[in-house]
């Protein structure tokens, strides 16, 4: 849970259901992500309280879990963060692993997935609102609390092949709570002025994709906005 300091009071799973519902019966509108950050914990977290309530949390076997995601046929697959979100209907292909990340690659769903990132899963059935049928769907969220995929079933999904993933997969600990490191993957940064402008450049004039761009990033231990600056001069 995030905290502000050592004094600051732990949320319990009971009292993060109590506010969760409280946001519920206030607004319809608000999504999962709007009402933790509300609450000031992480997304994750509000999830794992919500384990015995229509959740169950899902063992992290990543290459594994998303080799069964074929047997649901098509679903909508929602990929993003706080500034964007990649939506997309189709079905699964077959997982490939490359040097810099997983591929998922179809004429329908097209992804490149960072494995090692991922920290839980969770599978999560609830009444539609203003309707009487279910809605079936899995989370993924990443060692910092954030989702960071998630995979809800459509029409043309298969529901015995949401179970069999459910019950393949299930956690032997359905635990409510859920630990989060809100600085993963923050590298500390240096000051451009520091970095050898020259080696920099031949790196980045090396690369084959624009993913490998993250990684000149973080072993430069640079911003962004340094990385262009530093290539402008």
């Amino acid at each position: 849970m995030q905290i502000e300091d050592l004094m600051q009071i732990h949320l319990t799973p009971d009292a993060i259901l109590t506010r969760w519902k409280q946001s519920e019966a206030q607004s319809r509108d608000q999504n999962l992500g709007d009402i933790a950050a509300g609450l000031q914990i992480a997304e994750a977290e509000l999830m794992a309280a919500r384990v015995g309530m229509g959740v169950v949390r899902l063992r992290p076997e990543w290459n594994h879990l998303l080799a069964a995601i074929v047997k649901l046929g098509a679903v909508r697959a929602v990929t993003g963060n706080s500034s964007v979100t990649l939506e997309t209907i189709g079905c699964y292909p077959v997982l490939r692993q490359l040097e810099l990340c997983s591929l998922a690659a179809s004429d329908g769903i097209d992804l490149r997935l960072s494995l090692p990132f991922w920290e839980s899963a969770f599978a999560v059935v609830e009444r539609i609102a203003g309707g009487d049928g279910l809605s079936r769907s899995i989370h993924f969220y990443g060692k910092d609390g954030k989702p960071v995929h998630r995979i809800f079933l459509t029409p043309a999904s298969s529901v015995n092949g949401f179970e069999e993933i459910v019950e393949r997969f299930l956690h032997p600990t359905q635990s409510r709570t859920q630990t989060v490191d809100l600085h993963f993957g923050i590298p500390a940064r240096v000051s451009r002025e520091d970095v050898n402008r020259e080696i920099f450049l031949e790196r980045w004039a090396g690369m084959r994709d624009t993913r490998e761009f993250f990684t000149l990033l973080h072993d430069f231990q640079l911003s962004r906005q340094d990385a262009f600056l530093l290539g402008e001069r």
